[in-house]
This record gives C-alpha cells, structure tokens and sequence, in this order.
C-alpha cells in the first residue's frame, strides 16, 4: 500500500478512471461519427460490456486484497505471463464476436 493509503480506495479509483476514459473515448467515437443508427442500442451495448469488465476486474482486485499470498518470483513472472495471454485471447474473442460498426476506426 503506497503511503498508508487503503487498497480498496486505490481500487475503486483505477476502475472509476478507466471507466470514465473508456466512456469518454467511446462518445467522441459517436461523435465523430455523426448520424449512428440504432444509437441507443449501440450506447446500451457499450455500457453493459462496460459494467461487465469493470465487475470482473473489481471483483479480482477485491479478491486479491482480501485473501494475500505470497508467492516467488518465478510464480509470479509464470502468472503474469498467462494472465497476459489470457487476456490477449479474451480481446481477440471479443473483438471476433462485435458486430462491426461504421465507428470502428484505428487511433493512435
């Protein structure tokens, strides 16, 4: 914990970040765009993956604050590596199963 600062504020605080740049970035998208059919629909879908990733990614982070292991380097190094490629796969998936839109459009 970095300077006595509690972990579950540090928590709350990175999904709050990350959900308002994911929705921020999401309506400048819509913006840019400018007439979208089906826009509620595509504003719902985009707020219920939202709420689902943040829900997961919360709830593991609760986990991992509540229930501490300690582990070695080598198992950490081991865990950090599938969980990089877990999630490498689960974006892939996601992106496959996304019905296409006229805002998908790379930024750099």
């Amino acid at each position: 914990v970095w300077m006595g600062a509690s972990g579950w504020g540090a928590l709350v605080a990175v999904g709050a970040a990350l959900a308002a740049w994911d929705l921020q970035r999401f309506l400048g998208r819509l913006r840019r765009a400018g007439r979208v059919d089906a826009e509620e629909a595509l504003v719902e879908a985009h707020l219920k993956r939202l709420a689902l990733v943040l829900s997961v990614g919360l709830g593991l982070g609760g986990l991992a604050l509540s229930w501490p292991v300690r582990i070695g380097f080598w198992w950490t190094l081991l865990l950090s590596l599938v969980a990089v490629v877990g999630l490498h796969r689960a974006l892939r998936l996601a992106h496959r199963m996304s019905p296409p839109c006229d805002l998908e459009r790379r930024e750099l």
